[in-house]
């Protein structure tokens, strides 16, 4: 016999609507993950590594016994293979010999950019921008930094001056800009090209498991043991409590007309 069409003939019944509610749920549903992987990866990793500082609890003291880091090396050791093999994944064949070409791509007074490149797998290949500064003895050692690109940038945006997105502006909350121009040459060094309305500070969080009441009365405490003169330097005066929803209450000011 021939399939007849389905209708759905139910009147109050509105698909999109289910729709909505089952991505909302499905949005909730990870969302609470998140909200619980702090304590997760504590209890499966920071603990399951150190049980012995299970019963430890945040304290003003100012020193605590120092442990031996050998069996959490160890464990860790165990979990970063786990990571790599059950989260991230790992390629099966064997990487191709390392053999890094380069070209010099910019030169300034106090550092020489090389475009590297190296192939990993047949047909697959990694590459970057080394920065060199220049004056380096040798055998001495310098730190490595480490700049990611952002979303479908490439690395060389990172050292191009003619990328504003990455020279020329940044975002900065007031507080930090207040402390940049008192503290450091950088306030004469940059300029505000535009701001948004004022709105309170980013408040202080703490995990679930932690007393609030007990750290909010230890920092207030901190801070008022600091004289006049350090409570001006750092910006901070006091603590004060804030209902969740009066902080939420106030909306986030439109972005600025540059």
């Amino acid at each position: 016999a021939p399939f007849a069409l389905l209708i759905d003939s139910r009147a109050q019944f509105s698909p999109e609507a289910r729709q909505l509610r089952i991505l909302a749920s499905m949005e909730k549903h990870v969302q609470s993950l998140i909200d619980q992987s702090d304590e997760v990866r504590r209890e499966s990793f920071f603990l399951a590594g150190a049980p012995e500082l299970q019963a430890g609890r945040w304290s003003t003291e100012k020193t605590h016994p120092i442990l031996d880091p050998t069996k959490f090396l160890a464990f860790a050791e165990k979990k970063r293979e786990q990571f790599q093999s059950e989260v991230i994944g790992r390629f099966d064949e064997s990487p191709a010999p390392l053999a890094p070409q380069s070209r010099k791509i910019l030169e300034t007074n106090s550092w020489t950019a090389w475009d590297v490149v190296m192939e990993v797998y047949s047909g697959f290949e990694a590459w970057g921008v080394l920065l060199l500064p220049k004056g380096i003895e040798p055998g001495e050692k310098r730190p490595v930094v480490v700049c990611q690109h952002g979303r479908n940038g490439l690395p060389r945006d990172t050292v191009d001056a003619a990328k504003s997105a990455y020279n020329d502006f940044a975002a900065l909350d007031a507080q930090t800009w207040r402390l940049l121009t008192r503290h450091t040459p950088l306030g004469e060094a940059l300029g505000v090209v535009a701001q948004t309305a004022p709105t309170p500070a980013l408040p202080y969080i703490t995990s679930l498991t932690q007393d609030a009441e007990t750290l909010f009365a230890a920092m207030s405490t901190a801070l008022s043991t600091l004289d006049s003169a350090t409570q001006d330097a750092l910006g901070l005066k006091a603590l004060i409590t804030l209902p969740s929803q009066d902080y939420l209450a106030v909306a986030t000011p439109k972005p600025p007309q540059i």
